[in-house]
């Protein structure tokens, strides 16, 4: 039985922040889909998962703190894709 995509999401974003907080960003791109997008606002998103690569690298290694959600929302598109 496969999982619903809200579980998917739950977990493979927790395994995300652990990563993130660990400033271990190797393998990260297993955490995506190839057609995964990150919208920061509605006016920046990264595309893919060399771009989204990019973003985690450029902002993890200038953090001071952890990172952490918050109001996160999770778009379900046509065909119920997240």
């Amino acid at each position: 039985m496969q999982e619903n995509v809200f579980v998917q999401v739950l977990r493979r974003s927790s395994m995300l922040i652990e990563k993130l907080n660990a400033k271990k960003i190797q393998n990260l791109d297993q955490l995506y889909e190839n057609d995964a997008v990150i919208e920061i606002n509605e006016h920046t998103s990264f595309v893919g998962i060399s771009e989204i690569g990019r973003f985690w690298r450029t902002l993890i290694f200038g953090l001071e703190g952890d990172v952490f959600y918050r109001d996160v929302k999770i778009d379900f598109g046509q065909g119920g894709a997240v």
